[in-house]
């Protein structure tokens, strides 16, 4: 395999597991763990080659999982690398299509953030804090509910909260097209790429 296509799987790769222990995490009720056997890279360079070859964004590849997995207690990681994650796909594009049906994957991500910020604030009231000490550590709010991007959306020109999560943030960002689409359109200030950028490339 070519060297920087492998680093692109690689990548999303991780993009991917990172979204399905989220949203395992939040089907279960608490922190979800692999088993050992997919911990792996190479098991995660897998399914990024298929969502690669199916033009999917990271997110959309598998939130279609949980939506359209029909087996109890799935989606599990390894139907991200076969059939059924090609099928569960396909029905969640057609589901994007059909007319006056907004975008699944902008609802669901712009339904995140507000989720997110009367999560930060209810912690932040319950126990004394700011909004800005929830967001800039993990204590009292995990990345899997609350993930970096989102912290940056929330509080983006805090440099605490930049050097937390800023890189985090970015990959998860420049990771996904689609994702950065909606933020870019939706207006949300997003300068701390072009500041990460600088120290990715420095």
């Amino acid at each position: 395999m070519d060297q920087d296509i492998r680093s692109d799987a690689d990548s999303i790769g991780q993009i991917i597991r990172r979204h399905f222990v989220e949203g395992k995490s939040q089907q279960i009720g608490k922190k979800y763990s692999f088993q050992k056997k997919y911990n792996s890279p190479d098991f995660w360079r897998v399914a990024a080659q298929i969502c690669i070859e199916i033009n999917a964004d990271p997110f959309s590849f598998v939130r279609s999982a949980f939506l359209f997995c029909s087996i109890p207690g799935g989606p599990f990681p390894n139907q991200l690398c076969g059939n059924a994650i090609r099928k569960w796909f396909q029905s969640y594009q057609k589901l994007n299509a059909k007319p006056g049906v907004a975008d699944v994957y902008e609802a669901e991500i712009l339904s995140w953030i507000q989720t997110s910020y009367f999560l930060v604030r209810n912690i932040a009231a319950a126990n004394n804090l700011t909004f800005r000490d929830v967001l800039t550590t993990e204590i009292f709010v995990r990345t899997d509910n609350v993930p970096p991007f989102v912290r940056l959306l929330l509080l983006p020109n805090d440099p605490e909260n930049i050097k937390m999560w800023g890189r985090a943030a970015y990959y998860e960002v420049m990771g996904n097209p689609k994702l950065l689409s909606i933020l870019e359109n939706k207006g949300y200030n997003l300068d701390f790429l072009s500041r990460i950028d600088r120290e990715v490339r420095s």
